[in-house]
């Protein structure tokens, strides 16, 4: 590919590009790469909880949890730790949207069964309170995502949670039962330190049942608010997001108290048999109850009534029919459905309800749309937006050979950051100005998400194991920390960040992580990277789509005149720690091409020994197995750096980490 000279920007730092070493075969005069260090130019902290993963709780916490012995798989805790990782996403995301945590406390023996999103009613025997421990133990936060799905969830559920971790016991700060009591009486007096909760996951879409009741709010008052000038994007209920409203079901199968499973609807043929309106407490007196397309009559007490009748309580959404003489009993394999009203909560009374049981939370918006800043505006609080950046095939064009679905991803990373960036830009310019600064962006949920999608034919699908994932976490890393992001968590903790049970393998995303938490500073610094090597790619920009601001697609699908993309082929960051040590991280994101530079610090004649991590490998799909576990190496080395400035080579596909003492 032919090298060409540019100049952009990327967040703080200065790319300016260049030709590289191949093109003195191309008869181009080349100009050196150069790397300086401005350790007097402070960016701003770090913080270590971008280095975090989505853990999911369901199916002891997809098998990283030893329930039989009530601990942590010592292999997974083994490279976890090993890895350190700050954060933990908690429950989950879609498989946690109906996540009672009321069901998730106490002796494991005693919990009823919890239903995930996605799969089979079960007990969570990594429970909230295991969950807790396992990241204080271990110096983890825990971000806990609030489901909206579950039959109760609504604001005062939120505040109990709250309350169940973050009380001292005694205060009972939202009424009702003393929750932080209850945890003392599970066995942890002092309350847990958990700072940050999130309302819902991907709320707006695109898979219309993580919406579950927003698009059956029907009122007036959410109709008016539905005028806000919405971008026409994937979603439109922003609105019904933030202030809930009354919703309206028609014929929506009934559940069963621990099983919200299509097949809960079904009569069992049983006499007294209990259904659950699936969203309650109900208004009173508006619900109709269908026996397959027959509607049955509502009764105030079930004994003594005659024929095809039904007793229910509004407050808890129980159904009760009959025993065939005090009431008749729905057929065997009959459907039940409800048509029916009643209220539901949205992320104001979420927001007031859980602040009010504890001011310092932060809580974010599950909600990834400009929409929904524009729905809260100036006037509604909130502490920041979550998004889920992934790099899918709706974003990452199908490649033709391994070197262009590498440069795609890296690129897919650079495109992601900038929307983010632009969201951030968003939310300053939206909110309150006293609270500028204050209201974040948060990745909860990042990374590939290709399975093999957009891979050559015969490449494989395991590309979370590969190479150059590892290098894409590395880049998201570098924009999350120009952010000032509070946290992030990778997507997911197993299959992502490590492999599947029993051996939890280590990957290069894995090995990423481990390069960041070990031999990187806690604060950025000054960094300017001077004659940068670019390559033109085969992807094409054409226009607002994913946030509202760029999609990506294919060269063959390019509009008249469109240009194709350039790659900076370095990217890099600086920064230092508490001791006065400095850090760089080059990431090459050539798939061939090695970069020389010259590396120099601003203020400093004498740089000494130079400790060096680099992650390397032969090809973009690179990955250890049993029988190459060295494929993708850790390599460390100490290098003599020299007076004023050092020379080094980035490999291709590499990620090279340099610590220079004070």
């Amino acid at each position: 590919m032919k090298l060409k000279h540019s100049t952009t920007f990327c967040g703080a730092m200065i790319v300016a590009a260049c030709s590289a070493t191949s093109a003195l075969a191309q008869g181009t005069a080349m100009t050196p790469t150069t790397i300086r260090l401005d350790p007097q130019r402070d960016r701003g902290a770090i913080s270590p909880l971008i280095y975090g993963s989505n853990h999911r709780y369901a199916n002891d916490a997809i098998g990283t949890w030893d329930a039989a012995n009530k601990r942590i798989m010592p292999a997974f805790d083994r490279h976890h730790r090993e890895a350190g990782l700050k954060s933990i996403r908690y429950p989950g995301g879609t498989v946690a949207s109906t996540f009672e945590w009321k069901k998730a406390i106490g002796p494991v023996e005693k919990r009823r069964n919890v239903q995930p999103a996605k799969g089979d009613p079960q007990v969570a025997t990594f429970g909230v309170d295991e969950a807790a421990r396992w990241c204080e133990e271990n110096g983890v936060e825990l971000v806990y995502m609030v489901g909206i799905g579950a039959p109760n969830s609504n604001a005062g559920d939120a505040a109990d949670l709250v309350e169940y971790l973050t009380a001292p016991v005694g205060k009972n700060a939202n009424g009702g039962i003393d929750w932080a009591r209850v945890r003392a009486q599970n066995g942890h007096p002092a309350p847990y330190k958990i700072r940050y909760f999130e309302i819902a996951n991907e709320a707006d879409g695109p898979n219309p049942p993580q919406r579950f009741w927003l698009n059956a709010v029907d009122t007036a008052e959410n109709r008016a608010k539905r005028t806000l000038p919405m971008q026409p994007q994937r979603d439109s209920y922003a609105p019904e997001y933030c202030f809930g409203g009354i919703i309206k079901m028609e014929k929506q199968g009934v559940t069963l108290r621990d099983d919200l499973r299509e097949e809960a609807a079904k009569s069992d043929g049983a006499p007294n048999q209990q259904k659950i309106i699936r969203y309650f407490p109900i208004l009173p007196q508006s619900e109709t109850i269908f026996v397959g397309e027959e509607a049955w009559e509502r009764v105030a007490d079930i004994k003594n009534a005659r024929g095809k009748k039904y007793q229910i309580d509004a407050a808890t959404g129980v159904i009760q029919f009959g025993d065939g003489k005090n009431g008749d009993i729905p057929p065997a394999g009959a459907v039940i459905s409800a048509t029916y009203r009643a209220r539901r909560d949205g992320f104001v009374d979420y927001y007031a309800a859980m602040k009010r049981v504890n001011p310092d939370i932060k809580i974010y918006a599950g909600y990834e749309s400009p929409n929904i800043i524009t729905a809260l505006g100036a006037d509604h609080p909130y502490d920041g937006i979550v998004v889920h950046p992934y790099s899918t095939d709706y974003n990452v064009p199908k490649a033709t050979s391994l070197e262009d679905w590498h440069q795609n991803l890296m690129l897919s990373s650079a495109r992601l950051g900038r929307e983010i960036a632009a969201y951030q830009e968003l939310i300053d310019k939206t909110v309150a100005p006293e609270r500028r600064g204050q209201v974040k962006v948060i990745c909860t949920e990042y990374g590939p998400h290709l399975q093999g999608r957009v891979l050559p034919e015969g490449q494989g699908e395991g590309d979370y194991r590969f190479l150059s994932s590892g290098l894409y976490n590395g880049l998201q890393l570098l924009h999350w920390m120009r952010l000032g992001m509070p946290h992030a968590q990778r997507h997911a903790t197993t299959v992502g960040v490590f492999g599947p049970a029993p051996d939890f393998a280590t990957t290069p995303t894995s090995e990423v992580f481990k390069v960041f938490t070990h031999h990187f500073g806690s604060r950025l610094i000054g960094l300017e990277l001077q004659n940068n090597p670019t390559i033109e790619t085969q992807t094409i920009e054409t226009g607002p789509v994913y946030f509202g601001f760029i999609k990506r697609t294919g060269a063959s699908d390019a509009p008249p005149g469109a240009e194709r993309l350039k790659l900076p082929l370095l990217e890099a960051e600086a920064s230092r720690d508490a001791a006065g040590n400095l850090y760089l991280v080059v990431i090459n994101q050539s798939a061939n091409q090695a970069i020389p530079a010259s590396v120099e610090i601003t203020g400093k004649s004498a740089l000494g020994n130079a400790e060096v991590w680099t992650l390397s490998g032969k090809a973009p799909n690179s990955f250890n197995t049993p029988e190459t576990p060295d494929a993708v190496k850790l390599e460390k080395t100490t290098l003599a750096a020299g007076n004023g400035a050092m020379s080094h080579t980035f490999a291709p596909l590499s990620l090279t980490a340099i610590k220079f003492g004070p």
